[in-house]
């Protein structure tokens, strides 16, 4: 019947092609591939990866901020589900944008999803009746 569906996602991949940058961030570990090097960070560091063209910091074993040059700033958060029922644990991924307002209109993917606005048009109006509003 009615039955309540949720979406737990488990791995995230960004790549920014011209800044040369693939991101890879799973519920175990982050692999960061920049400009021909690779720096794999675990969820329990402390730790940032810095330069002129990125900022990544991670912290509280939680927490994964990224800023890439004069385009993003996004979050993800490790969340931990519990399941009482079972007493079983699985850890998820959340996604959250910081600032995205420099991005290019050809963005797709999860990301693209959110950021192109959704293009439509009100027809059909009926004049407002007095005392009962028109939605």
């Amino acid at each position: 019947p009615l039955a309540k569906n949720n979406t737990y996602f488990c791995l995230f991949a960004v790549t920014h092609r011209k800044l040369g940058l693939q991101l890879d961030v799973n519920t175990d570990h982050i692999s960061v591939f920049h400009n021909g090097k690779h720096v794999r960070l675990q969820w329990s560091d402390t730790t940032s990866v810095k330069d002129d063209s990125l900022d990544i910091r991670l912290i509280n074993s939680c927490s994964l901020t990224v800023s890439l040059r004069h385009t993003v700033k996004f979050r993800i958060i490790r969340h931990t589900k519990i399941w009482k029922k079972y007493h079983d644990q699985q850890n998820y991924l959340g996604f959250y944008t910081l600032d995205s307002h420099h991005l290019s209109s050809s963005v797709h993917g999860l990301l693209g999803q959110f950021y192109h606005g959704v293009e439509f048009e009100v027809t059909d109006l009926h004049p407002e009746v007095e005392g009962k509003s028109n939605a």
